[in-house]
């Protein structure tokens, strides 16, 4: 898949568009994927994690639009600066903590947090995107088995 930066006409509103190819959704178990993706996403209002918009697809792409964090990534902001300071490794840290918090009391599983999944809708405010691989629990208990992430 691939993410753009997209500006709606009517609304000017500037918004991330990930364009997943159909002809990569060839197996019924990447569509289930995708499905999944799409309900969970959209099933989650929470400041520390990217609002999902819609969703719509055309004969080529399936479309996810969503808010737009069009800062850094956490990861690019490591690259850049080599470390991060105390102080706003606890502020990173306490917003992931209250996202992923969020998560959890959903039945929610990322199961691909790092920090380029991690995304700044500012220079301060952090946002938990990029739910390809999350899964939905069923019951309080239930454990996942399958290995992914990077």
């Amino acid at each position: 898949a691939k993410v753009y930066e997209y500006t709606e006409q009517k609304t000017g509103q500037k918004v991330a568009i990930k364009a997943v190819q159909k002809a990569s959704l060839t197996k019924q178990k990447a569509k289930a994927k995708l499905q999944s993706e799409i309900a969970i996403h959209r099933s989650l209002k929470h400041p520390r994690i990217v609002r999902y918009l819609s969703h719509f697809e055309d004969s080529n792409c399936v479309y996810i639009v969503m808010e737009l964090c069009a800062h850094a990534t956490l990861n690019e902001i490591h690259k850049r600066q080599k470390r991060f300071t105390e102080q706003e490794a606890r502020h990173y840290i306490w917003q992931l903590c209250d996202g992923v918090r969020y998560l959890h009391q959903n039945r929610v599983i990322h199961r691909d947090l790092k920090l380029g999944n991690l995304f700044l809708k500012d220079s301060t405010d952090l946002k938990i995107g990029d739910l390809g691989l999350a899964a939905k629990l069923d019951y309080d208990g239930d454990r996942k088995t399958t290995v992914c992430g990077t």
